[in-house]
């Protein structure tokens, strides 16, 4: 059975390792001491050394906390080993894992489009994009996450960060704008309020953190909040009859 190092056991960390602990040989370690919940979910608690020097190591860490995480990782990764991670930008990310790992370790970057709040019914259906980077073993990667029921899209870097500036940056600007101007729940909703409300719920319980990261990360994020705000701007100026000539 192929041997799996998880580095990072957050929230992710532990909820990837229930879909993993069946298929691989998982070993996990975190800054933090988490050998009871690693023991309670039956996965095996390594040292960094151990975990590190898996045939495939899967960095599971915040955007922001990878290169320090690789500077640990690197020094024990084994030649022909596969180096991965599940950051949600991945130009940056995948930059950072070929400068700092030698030529001989493979590297392709990973981003599932969902978590553990969208996916705590169940991850069959949800989709998961792959950026192949330095690797001949792509197709693998695809079957063995096809068979958890995944959708795999293979693309590159620049393409992901692009999309996702659209579908993650923008989506959760507009969710903490939405949450900081108050909107909340009411006695008289319409449906789309109600889906609103949802979106406003799900996107705001992600830490301060990982959204700052989201914008700061993602090179075409900015450009994207700018257009929004532009738009916005323009709407206003044509409803309150100030537009400008």
């Amino acid at each position: 059975m192929l041997n799996l190092g998880l580095i990072g056991f957050g929230r992710f960390g532990q909820f990837a390792a229930r879909y993993l602990r069946t298929r691989v040989h998982l070993f996990v370690w975190d800054l933090r001491d988490q050998r009871k919940k690693a023991a309670s979910l039956g996965v095996t608690w390594g040292t960094l050394e151990e975990t590190a020097s898996c045939q495939v190591v899967l960095l599971a860490v915040p955007i922001s906390e990878m290169p320090a995480a690789l500077t640990r990782v690197v020094p024990y990764l084994r030649p022909g080993a596969l180096l991965m991670d599940v950051c949600a930008v991945k130009m940056a990310p995948v930059e950072w894992m070929l400068a700092a790992a030698p030529e001989n370790v493979e590297v392709m970057g990973t981003h599932p489009l969902f978590g553990p709040r969208s996916a705590r019914a169940g991850i069959d259906g949800f989709k998961v994009a792959l950026c192949p980077a330095r690797t001949t073993r792509t197709g693998l990667v695809q079957e063995f996450l096809t068979t958890l029921g995944l959708h795999v899209i293979v693309t590159t870097p620049e393409e992901h960060d692009r999309q996702m500036a659209l579908a993650q940056a923008l989506t959760h600007f507009v969710a903490r704008g939405l949450f900081e101007a108050g909107v909340a729940d009411q006695e008289m909703k319409t449906p789309s309020y109600e889906h609103l409300l949802k979106v406003v719920e799900n996107l705001t319980k992600d830490s301060p953190e990982m959204f700052e990261d989201l914008e700061a990360y993602n090179p075409f994020a900015e450009e994207t909040r700018i257009r929004l705000l532009d738009a916005l701007h323009r709407i206003d100026g044509h409803l309150s009859g100030k537009e400008e000539g």
